[in-house]
């Protein structure tokens, strides 16, 4: 396997969308002169058919898939900053017959376009069907997030970029029925839960749990904006499969 340095190395975008051909809705999403690799998370809304993450190689504005690795339900996907891992939440209800999702660690080999499995570790009882992900700047630690049961759990990294197991568990009940993005300040150590007119900052201890520690009411004219984004976002995520996308510089 191919470990190679990664140097160059520049996160671009991790994205939810929605499309009932994925191939052709990953395709339109990058610039015709990047070269790049694109990893594609495909889950059918329905449970119809197996989920998948396909890698596509990028070159010149030509896409071709290079592998496709079976994954209960990516829902959300993020790559690490410096290591050559790419991490998934399964946006499951069940997982080793306990009421739950889980979260995997692939390590990818640039040189095949291919990913293989790293690490795979269960979140706590009652986060189910887990549809964000956040990774620190300083790939230290990394947060899953479910908009069903508001619980968030945040894994430690290890050098290797694998999950350390035990998560910490944080409920926020005041987001129950809430849309919500998840994501890191810069200086890793707190994560903000951002919804259409507040913000929760949830702050790391040194034991890595969460702690909350501040609600910030957002804008009227920050909230319509949100609002007109949100719709947007649902229009789209009424056809048939809904994926993450991330890319990455080569």
């Amino acid at each position: 396997m191919s470990h190679m340095p990664f140097t160059r190395r520049r996160f671009l975008s991790t994205v939810a969308f929605a499309a009932p051909a994925s191939s052709r809705i990953v395709r339109a999403m990058a610039p015709a002169n990047a070269t790049r690799l694109a990893f594609a998370g495909i889950a059918a809304a329905d449970d119809s058919e197996p989920g998948r993450i396909e890698v596509h190689r990028v070159s010149n504005g030509r896409w071709r898939l290079s592998s496709s690795t079976a994954a209960a339900a990516p829902r959300a996907i993020v790559l690490h900053p410096t290591l050559p891992v790419l991490y998934v939440a399964h946006c499951i209800a069940e997982h080793q017959h306990r009421p739950r999702g889980s979260v995997s660690a692939f390590r990818i080999d640039t040189a095949s376009a291919s990913l293989s499995l790293l690490s795979d570790e269960p979140l706590t009882l009652a986060a189910t069907l887990p549809d964000r992900i956040a990774i620190a700047p300083n790939g230290r630690h990394l947060v899953i997030a479910s908009t069903t049961s508001t619980i968030f759990n945040l894994f430690p990294i290890g050098s290797d970029g694998a999950l350390l197991p035990t998560p910490s568990p944080l409920k926020l009940a005041g987001l129950a029925s809430s849309q919500f993005s998840v994501a890191f300040q810069a200086s890793s150590s707190v994560i903000l839960a951002m919804t259409s007119d507040h913000v929760e900052h949830l702050e790391i201890q040194e034991n890595s749990s969460l702690r909350r520690v501040l609600t910030i009411k957002t804008s009227p004219e920050k909230t319509v904006q949100r609002d007109r984004a949100g719709a947007a976002l649902k229009r789209e995520m009424a056809a048939q499969h809904a994926a993450s996308l991330a890319l990455l510089d080569l």
